[in-house]
């Protein structure tokens, strides 16, 4: 036994037909290909991959400018806030209404971004008259 075993490795060793037959029966150049296929597959999931990180990134990127037009649009709202605060005491209560009337007129029919209404604010930071009332 030991030397057909010998005899089958000096084979496969020094007949390269031999080697090539052999490896065709036992399906080597199947597994060769399969293992191709699978590097391809690897190859086209990492491009895959970082198209997606690519994305990613880009997203991130909108999200911060996002985030920083958001916070421009909240203080220029604090700034409208209080604008509209002073002009609003300036009228006085009197003429609350109408101005509160000329608001409406201008946010909701205009532009459709708010509802006005009637509302009590203090001036607890005192952003308003300078001092905290």
């Amino acid at each position: 036994m030991q030397s057909l075993k010998e005899e089958l490795l000096d084979l496969l060793e020094k007949d390269k037909e031999f080697r090539y037959a052999v490896a065709g029966l036992i399906g080597y150049k199947e597994v060769l290909e399969r293992i191709a296929s699978l590097e391809e597959r690897v190859v086209s999931l990492e491009e895959g991959q970082q198209k997606i990180l690519e994305r990613i990134v880009s997203l991130e990127e909108r999200v911060i400018s996002l985030e920083e037009g958001q916070q421009e649009l909240r203080k220029e709202q604090q700034e409208l806030r209080r604008v509209v605060n002073v002009i609003a005491h300036r009228f006085g209560i009197i003429s609350e209404s109408a101005f509160r009337e000329g608001m409406r007129a201008v946010l909701e029919e205009e532009l459709g971004v708010a509802e006005v209404g009637r509302f009590i604010l203090g001036d607890e930071e005192g952003s308003v008259y300078g001092q905290v009332r």
